[in-house]
């Protein structure tokens, strides 16, 4: 019992980040980062597979093109503290 207390602290102060393919409904990679207002700059500049990506927020979701396919930088499961 005592695990799933400090997972639940933890998960407050965090948020998973995911880079999402639309075209396999995979995610490719994931990255942990403490919540904050630069969160999600950083997991873009993170997670992207290109290197200079040409794209746009969405609310919490970046999304941008990668060799033709559409991909997504998003918190997990959508939710963001």
């Amino acid at each position: 019992m005592e695990e799933y207390d400090e997972f639940d602290e933890y998960d407050e102060s965090v948020v998973v980040w995911e880079r999402y393919n639309t075209e396999t409904g995979e995610v490719e990679e994931t990255l942990t980062l403490e919540c904050y207002d630069e969160d999600g700059l950083e997991a873009m500049e993170t997670l992207t597979d290109v290197k200079k990506p040409n794209g746009e927020w969405q609310g919490y979701r970046y999304v941008y093109i990668s060799n033709g396919v559409e991909k997504h930088i998003r918190p997990k499961d959508n939710k963001y503290p």
